[in-house]
């Protein structure tokens, strides 16, 4: 009889801690906690990128325009699901307009860059398929053109944006149950602020510019296809300049 009644009082134990577990759309087990945790899935994710690069500079007293086309790929990786970090590298064709005649040869160049969730309004999974996000994202790059007619340019750039994303799910339980459907979408935009130093080498004669306006703002969408492909866009104000990006991602 105690045997009864032990075996009933920890089933009854086992069926008040189940209810109160948290119920899961997929239908699959409840994550612990845990300091250390190994997962299927990894948090690595590669990119191709299209930059186009528009800004004012000032070199000895009179303001050029510093226009580049830049291709590179990228890798990055969140060692923590609230940071991204992130490389890319790559070439570019600029022209310092109108110094230089012509677009300059093609140059090397990347870029190293983290991406941090500081902030964030997510509420529970099975109530909503929206999410408010605050991210605060720092880049610097260093970038070559050069040429021996149009000569040498290189510049570093150093850039701070605090974009607010809103991103809504639109696939929640089931991917894609129809080859039309998407999977999310993310729209953002925020402040931005950049400061740039260059050099123009030509003639044997080598001349310094930096940026002419350093405050600005970045607006920009992401479309996820399915879970781990999209393709965004990214535009950004700095005076009366616009610059642009266009990528296609994919995360593992």
């Amino acid at each position: 009889m105690k045997k009864l009644v032990i075996w009933i009082g920890m089933l009854a134990l086992a069926l008040s801690v189940s209810a109160a577990l948290p119920v899961m759309e997929d239908g699959g087990y409840a994550e612990d906690d845990a300091l250390l945790t190994w997962r299927t899935s990894s948090r690595w994710q590669a990119s191709l990128l299209y930059g186009y690069l528009n800004r004012d500079v000032t070199m000895d007293d009179v303001t050029l325009q510093l226009r580049a086309d830049i291709v590179e790929a990228s890798v990055g990786v969140s060692p923590w699901p609230w940071l991204l970090l992130y490389g890319q590298v790559g070439g570019s064709q600029a022209r310092l307009n109108p110094v230089m005649r012509d677009d300059s040869g093609a140059g090397a160049g990347g870029l190293l860059g983290a991406q941090l969730n500081l902030w964030q309004i997510y509420p529970a999974r099975e109530a909503t398929a929206w999410r408010l996000l605050l991210q605060v994202v720092g880049e610097v790059s260093y970038r070559t053109a050069s040429d021996d007619v149009a000569g040498d340019l290189e510049w570093t750039t150093g850039t701070v944006m605090l974009p607010f994303f809103y991103h809504l799910t639109l696939a929640r339980s089931e991917l894609n149950a129809r080859a039309a459907d998407f999977h999310s979408l993310a729209i953002y935009a925020g402040p931005e602020v950049s400061w740039m130093d260059g050099n123009w080498t030509h003639g044997g004669i080598k001349r310094s510019f930096r940026e002419e306006d350093s405050v600005g703002a970045v607006v920009g969408a992401e479309l996820w296809l399915i879970e781990h492909l999209s393709f965004g866009v990214r535009a950004e104000w700095l005076g009366e300049r616009t610059s642009g990006q266009m990528n296609v991602r994919y995360r593992f």
